[in-house]
């Protein structure tokens, strides 16, 4: 992680050395679901890590002392754990003073925390492999946006349950939306593109939701088959803007690299050969095991902790940063969770120049922005579909015919090493 940061740490921030030396539709029919107050961080009676599966927390008070620093950070009042430079408003010594209208979303977002939550969110039963599984048709949308979801089953019917994480007294979970019953069926055999050995499901749209009146957050879609059978599906319900607020960026790109559904992923074939990989994977499919292994596993906690200390937060991924890179601006802090492994040149340039802007960055996990990967369309031209990673087999990509520069391999390694050894 160090080598791939170099150039991106603050110089401010850099320890300094002793003297001695030198990363047709159909619409969804369903209903929204709405006190318990948050519990305030310094009289909680849990200090500790979070179980990433179970959700239980029981003990851990650097984390919190950390994600505190990180967020403070870009107020001016601790750098000690966020890679940041000054703020334009601490080089001018002028602070702006917030509006009625700037405080509305801070209200919305106290009030959305101080929600009952909903203990039942954690699937009970996986079953087979086709038991139940799905995915969407983007990995992000704005609240009241729609978004495609794509779902085969050996059930005859099943529901989804919208879930957005938080601390919620202790639930770690609420309930935001509910579908109708929605007949099941079978979906075909993925389709397999041998040029990239890239797998997509390419499944028929079973439905269209309507993001209507969710709070941004970070989501699981839990699909409950009539059969008892569930599967989770990943979605974050971005922020349109950050400024003033910790941002969150999650890695679906680092989740797609590790997804093995379908027998492919770009660490291993059917034959589970590196030589076998995969070097193109698709976002059209679902993903392995429970359908969210990578958020559960180093994303989901941080979420649940940050708010119960009450953060102001926004929530993106990385993969909006590449397109939408305007959300970093004016954000306290940027927060890369904890596996981030895959980013673009293009979301490295951005979350660069919004830390020489003054937005604090904090790293909470190893091989940061370690592999430099290329966002190609799906079916039918929806943009970034599709993570490109040829690695150790970069020369065999027909894009370096005339992007030379844009090698899809480590970001330290040649072609173009960044950082530059010279």
């Amino acid at each position: 992680m160090r080598g791939a940061w170099d150039s991106v740490i603050c110089p401010r921030l850099r320890p300094t050395p002793s003297r001695r030396t030198s990363e047709a539709p159909d619409r969804a029919a369903g209903h929204s679901v709405g006190p318990h107050r948050l519990a305030r961080p310094r009289t909680a009676p849990h200090d500790g890590p979070v179980d990433a599966e179970n959700g239980r927390i029981s003990g851990g008070l650097g984390r919190r002392r950390f994600l505190g620093a990180a967020a403070a950070a870009g107020a001016g009042a601790s750098a000690v754990v966020a890679t940041g430079c000054d703020s334009s408003s601490e080089r001018t010594g002028h602070r702006a003073h917030p509006s009625r209208r700037a405080d509305a979303p801070r209200r919305a977002e106290e009030a959305e925390r101080a929600r009952p939550g909903s203990a039942d969110w954690r699937i009970r039963s996986v079953g087979p492999p086709d038991a139940i599984e799905g995915y969407t048709d983007r990995v992000s949308v704005l609240p009241d946006e729609e978004f495609g979801l794509y779902v085969s089953t050996t059930a005859p019917a099943f529901r989804v349950s919208a879930y957005r994480i938080g601390w919620y007294g202790g639930a770690q979970a609420r309930l935001v939306w509910r579908s109708r019953r929605v007949d099941g069926r079978k979906q075909g055999p993925p389709v397999f593109l041998d040029a990239t050995r890239t797998v997509r499901a390419d499944w028929d749209r079973s439905l269209r939701v309507r993001a209507r009146n969710w709070p941004e957050g970070a989501y699981l879609l839990r699909l409950d088959a009539s059969n008892g059978h569930q599967r989770y599906v990943p979605l974050i319900v971005r922020s349109r803007q950050a400024r003033g607020r910790t941002l969150l960026m999650h890695a679906p790109a680092t989740w797609q690299a590790y997804n093995t559904w379908g027998g492919y992923s770009l660490y291993q074939g059917r034959d589970g050969a590196y030589g076998s990989r995969s070097l193109a994977v698709s976002f059209d499919r679902p993903y392995a095991k429970s359908g969210a292994e990578k958020f559960l596993v180093y994303e989901r906690a941080l979420v649940v902790l940050a708010e119960r200390l009450g953060l102001p937060l926004a929530y993106t991924t990385g993969v909006d940063v590449h397109l939408r890179p305007a959300v970093l601006k004016g954000a306290s802090a940027a927060l890369s969770l904890g596996h981030d492994e895959y980013w673009t040149p293009q979301q490295r340039q951005y979350v660069t120049r919004a830390r020489d802007e003054g937005t604090n960055l904090a790293f909470l996990g190893a091989n940061t922005c370690f592999r430099r990967i290329r966002l190609e369309p799906g079916p039918g031209g929806a943009p970034a579909r599709t993570v490109v990673c040829y690695k150790t087999a970069y020369r065999d990509d027909p894009y370096l015919v005339n992007h030379r520069d844009l090698a899809t391999t480590d970001f330290r390694q040649p072609p173009r090493p960044i950082p530059s050894p010279h």
